[in-house]
């Protein structure tokens, strides 16, 4: 209190009468904060321009304003209705890019609120955490929130009942309607063609722990075939220590990359003759992508290890 007094040069006595302690003075500055993210995203969004060119527009006035006043001070979180407040005015904008992400139903009551007052209070974090880095943190916040608007995406409330999805991110699920709880149709295939257990599945496993799950699955798909998708839950909190309120599932197809590495991927006892155990080190580097080394050489080690047995 004494180095604010000093700083806006006035009295001791004159600051405590505006407030009466430190947690009074750290409460008025969240809500000085928080009023003019209200003011940013007022203005970011005044131009009706489309809806990414608004959704950088307000990331980029909240990152610079976090730069300039922090939310989290020692006296306790932000007061819940000031951030709700300020977050309102983005209520429109989260119905356009839940329309363009295709999500079906559009996502309801809090399913709204608490996104955009997360949203909000991210970009303000961030700017605070990373004060020089406004740029590169607005591009990383940007590219987070519009990198998953075209792939499957499944929302998921804190008990796991769906909320809403798009096509692509309720293939595998058993039962995609809103309010049911998601259930897993098939654990799918692991990378090595093996089935995988439906608890087994990322969904299934975030839902059970609480926590990230990532992996690559093959599905079948309509045609007969198998689609390969990378799957990444992650559990939605507005803060790291913050009460869970729900998980979003991002689906991205990667059956064009699988099938390429699996058509790439030599059989064992492709890279040389059984009768000689020497590996060709220059043809194995030139015939084989550098991502499947490992797995052509372990092939490798095993052929050879298998042929040494029945020698002896």
């Amino acid at each position: 209190m004494r180095a604010v007094a000093t700083t806006a040069n006035v009295s001791h006595s004159t600051l405590y009468r505006h407030f009466a302690n430190p947690a009074e003075l750290q409460h008025a500055l969240q809500l000085e904060t928080l009023a003019r993210a209200a003011t940013a995203i007022q203005d970011a969004l005044g131009a009706h321009r489309p809806a990414l060119a608004e959704i950088r527009s307000v990331v980029s006035a909240l990152v610079e304003l976090g730069a300039e006043l922090p939310l989290d001070v020692p006296s306790g979180p932000p007061p819940e209705e000031a951030v709700t407040d300020a977050a309102e005015a983005l209520r429109p904008l989260a119905e356009r890019l839940a329309h363009a992400a295709g999500l079906e139903p559009t996502p309801v009551g809090p399913w709204v609120a608490f996104p955009i007052a997360h949203l909000v209070e991210t970009c303000l974090r961030a700017g605070w955490r990373e004060p020089d880095h406004g740029r590169p943190t607005v591009e990383r916040l940007f590219g987070m929130i519009t990198d998953p608007l075209d792939r499957g995406l499944l929302l998921l409330d804190a008990m796991g009942a769906v909320i809403a999805s798009n096509p692509d991110g309720r293939v595998v699920l058993e039962d995609p309607e809103r309010g049911r709880r998601a259930v897993v149709r098939s654990g799918g295939l692991y990378e090595d063609g093996s089935p995988a257990s439906a608890d087994a599945h990322p969904i299934s496993a975030a839902l059970a722990t609480g926590e990230a799950k990532q992996g690559i699955r093959g599905h079948h798909s309509g045609d007969g075939g198998a689609c390969w998708l990378s799957i990444d839950v992650l559990p939605l909190r507005r803060s790291p220590r913050a009460e869970l309120y729900g998980f979003v599932a991002v689906f991205t197809d990667v059956s064009e990359e699988k099938r390429f590495e699996l058509a790439s991927l030599r059989p064992p006892g492709a890279l040389g003759a059984t009768a000689a155990p020497l590996l060709d080190i220059v043809r194995v580097l030139d015939e084989v992508p550098p991502p499947l080394l490992p797995e052509q050489l372990i092939a490798e080690a095993m052929r050879i290890a298998r042929g040494s047995f029945r020698a002896s």
